[in-house]
């Protein structure tokens, strides 16, 4: 039988429709999966969502464990908590956050590396009854801070127990739902919404959508990040006595991190962009800069094109004035693109709008992903925020909207903005240039720490024309990068990149696994346990692994590469 080795339980919920972004959540971490009405057997790992369980989908769950199959449940239905090893806290199961004076304050848990996350979308009220917690659910920021009058946790977060053969785990919380929203803010504070512009800085952006939402304490760090890494630990744990489950991994080449620099066009002339282009080339590093409609004239197709074989992106930054409507903002978007694509011959891979003007909680991104924009870059740290990990990923996601349907089209958010940190527009102190080069080299340590994307933007006007001169930094955030012999990426190149990891699938058979794909792809990891040994077969040739360490453990990387239409076998040799 030919299948994936996780299987997510099919079902509804219309109370909550974010549970759809589970699908999306083990995309971004790699792993290949079925939906399924019933798992295909007790070796199978079952992922049930936050779903509306009927009477007999709860006795599919309750079969699966007496079978000894593993299972991993993200805010269960109650009447399941024995299976978890865990029984409700009395009467009561719900943990909202609740909105008070204008603020927004959600649960938190803890990481097991340290990290405070916050939990957003509720949370059900338990205590362990033979389980093991593995995160707690904290009702306040220092709740379990030695000495505090909440010292401690009685709840869990995160919690697992291992019966009957089968290794089970339940999450408290919903983590799509959780997930989805750190990424996406508030949707009653989108343009469209009771509380728009709610940061008050006179345009409409994706920051207004986090003000009251995300915990400013928390803005450095990358919260979506670290609750999928929560996931991903317990699969790995779940699996750990079966057959392993290879993981495609986020980055080529067993990197650590990646560098995407990119600089919107805004009023730059020509000698400008070629100062940008040429400063990062120097370093090893392409360049990705945005036009707007009024700057066609400074870069010809023909020169587009050129710089485009030479790594480097072109691509468009319109600009529709402060506060559109959602209709008007999609009608100027397919207009004002459609004139780009006329001029260029091609629809830029990427886009990042001038001011980052946004409309509604997600309608911008479904206009550029129906024009065929692949990545958004309107993730931008403004006002209160200043830089950070705002939307808590460091790396490319989709969005999901208010009905649970996924949009293809990626977010890459700019963890760094030079105009943020130069002027004051965020109503916090601006930094000293020696501030900025120490903050950027603390960034990419960051990235490097979180094996996550670094994403800064240079605008070219900038660079030596406009305000205090950007030049400096910026050679000294590519020295850096170099230094820690960080890749480069385009736009262009980064969402080829993601496009053609997400194309590959790989299905368990009885002796290894089948790997397919239709695109051609580079230095693809594979990801498997480091006690598989330090080669793998690969249609027959042998592949040499590199220990590898992520989610708190140990891996084995195997780097290939896949040409389109690829179907072939992978295995584990024999051990001598």
């Amino acid at each position: 039988m030919v299948a994936a080795q996780i299987q997510v339980l099919r079902g509804e919920n219309p109370a909550n429709p974010l549970w759809r972004y589970v699908g999306e959540i083990l995309a971004i971490e790699g792993f290949c999966f079925d939906w399924v009405d019933t798992p295909s057997g007790p070796r199978a790992l079952l992922i049930i969502p936050n779903l509306l369980l009927t009477p007999a989908q709860q006795d599919i769950v309750r079969e699966h464990a007496r079978r000894g199959g593993s299972m991993i449940a993200f805010r269960p239905a109650v009447e399941l908590a024995s299976v978890f090893g865990i029984e409700p806290y009395g009467e009561s199961w719900m943990f909202e956050g609740r909105r008070l004076v204008g603020q927004w304050w959600s649960a938190y848990t803890r990481h097991p590396e340290g990290e405070l996350l916050q939990v957003h979308g509720g949370a059900d009220l338990y205590r362990v009854s033979g389980a093991e917690e593995i995160a707690p659910l904290l009702s306040d920021y220092d709740a379990d801070l030695p000495g505090r009058r909440h010292a401690g946790s009685l709840h869990p977060a995160v919690s697992r127990v291992e019966a009957s053969g089968g290794r089970r785990v339940c999450f408290a919380y919903d983590l799509a739902r959780c997930v989805a929203l750190i990424q996406q803010g508030r949707a009653d504070q989108a343009s469209d919404g009771p509380f728009a512009n709610a940061d008050g800085d006179a345009k409409f952006s994706l920051n207004d959508m986090f003000i009251g939402h995300l915990d400013p304490r928390l803005r450095n760090v990358p919260q979506s990040d670290l609750h999928r890494d929560l996931l991903v630990r317990m699969i790995d744990w779940a699996v750990e006595r079966e057959k392993p489950v290879p993981r495609l991994w986020r980055f080529p080449g067993a990197q650590v991190t990646a560098a995407m620099i990119d600089g919107d066009g805004d009023m730059a002339p020509r000698a400008e962009f070629d100062l940008a282009f040429s400063t990062c080339k120097e370093f090893g590093f392409p360049y990705s800069t945005y036009l707007m409609a009024d700057q066609f004239e400074a870069i010809a197709p023909s020169e587009a094109g050129s710089l485009r074989a030479e790594g480097h992106s072109v691509g468009f930054h319109p600009w529709c004035g402060a506060f559109p409507s959602p209709s008007e903002f999609e009608v100027y978007l397919k207009k004002a693109f459609g004139d780009f694509s006329n001029r260029y011959g091609y629809v830029p891979s990427a886009t990042r709008n001038h001011c980052v003007i946004w409309t509604g909680w997600v309608d911008t991104a479904r206009v550029e992903a129906e024009i065929g924009i692949r990545m958004d870059l309107n993730g931008y740290s403004c006002a209160y925020f200043q830089s950070g990990a705002q939307t808590g990923t460091l790396l490319p996601v989709k969005f999901i909207d208010q009905r649970g349907a996924m949009l293809d089209i990626y977010s890459q958010f700019t963890i760094i903005s030079d105009d943020a940190w130069i002027d004051d527009k965020t109503y916090l102190p601006r930094l000293s240039e020696r501030e900025r080069i120490e903050e950027s080299r603390r960034w990419i340590e960051r990235c490097i720490r979180h094996q996550g994307m670094f994403h800064p933007t240079f605008h070219p006007i900038r660079l030596r024309r406009y305000g205090e001169p950007t030049l400096p930094w910026l050679r000294e955030t590519l020295a850096c990068l170099q230094s820690h012999k960080v890749r480069g990426w385009s736009a262009d190149g980064w969402t080829a990149f993601n496009d053609a990891r997400r194309a590959i699938r790989i299905e368990s058979v009885e002796s290894g696994w089948i790997v397919k794909t239709n695109q051609a792809v580079r230095e693809t990891t594979l990801l498997l346990p480091e006690g598989v040994g330090e080669q793998i077969l690969l249609d027959g040739t042998a592949v040499k692994g590199q220990p590898f360490y992520t989610a708190g453990r140990g891996q084995m990387a195997f780097v290939v590469d896949l040409e389109a239409g690829h179907s072939g076998k992978l295995e584990i040799p024999p051990a001598l």
